[in-house]
């Protein structure tokens, strides 16, 4: 009689077959709400995605920038040169070391080390960056 309990003893639940009427029609009309503006964010999205190929990529990239700062600030470090055991090699930050003369403790350049190597650094990194790239996104006229 009542399929949501199972197979034991067919007893009403709590409030009768109304009740229980009444509380699956408003979970079912959620879900019906919650599945058709998936579909109409969806279809909103692909037509942007189709229309506007560039700037719908570069709407994803800075949101991945802005929101998850811990993952994109190691690779933007990366990128200058900023690794694990240490700057590499012939980039740009094993040219800015040669250049400080003395390097200062707890600088700009060692900060952006110790964020790579996981040290003191990764706080202050993620946040100036998140800071930087959310004024940026918003259209700040910092940038």
């Amino acid at each position: 009689m009542y399929p949501f309990l199972g197979d034991g003893p067919e007893t009403p639940p709590p409030g009768g077959p109304f009740a229980a009427r009444i509380i699956s029609a408003f979970f079912t009309g959620i879900m019906n709400c919650i599945i058709n503006s998936i579909a109409y964010l969806s279809s909103i999205l692909y037509k942007y995605m189709v229309d506007e190929p560039f700037w719908f990529a570069f709407d994803i990239i800075t949101s991945a920038l802005v929101f998850i700062p811990g993952a994109c600030a190691g690779a933007v470090l990366r990128a200058f040169g900023f690794m694990r055991v240490g700057p590499a090699t012939r980039n740009w930050a094993a040219r800015m070391m040669s250049k400080i003369n003395p390097v200062i403790a707890r600088g700009w350049y060692p900060t952006c080390q110790s964020a790579q190597m996981g040290g003191y650094g990764v706080a202050i990194v993620k946040r100036r960056y998140s800071g930087a790239l959310s004024s940026c996104y918003r259209g700040s006229a910092m940038c």
